[in-house]
């Protein structure tokens, strides 16, 4: 989990949210999963967020 004080460094890094497009995430929670991602080394497929939403699809081993 980023501490607030690290957010309060990145945070502005970050672009402002535009009002036309696609709606905006929470930024903060894309920063902590990708670091939660790298610091496990588990796969994009096994983030808790992604698995309960089903917006992803896995795909089918080619068996190479």
């Amino acid at each position: 989990m980023i501490s607030d004080e690290a957010w309060a460094v990145l945070g502005p890094l970050f672009p402002a949210v535009k009002a036309t497009g696609r709606p905006p995430v929470d930024r903060r929670t894309v920063v902590e999963a990708t670091a939660w991602r790298f610091r496990t080394g588990a796969p994009w497929r096994d983030l808790p967020a992604l698995r309960a939403r089903g917006s992803y699809s896995v795909p089918a081993s080619t068996g190479s």
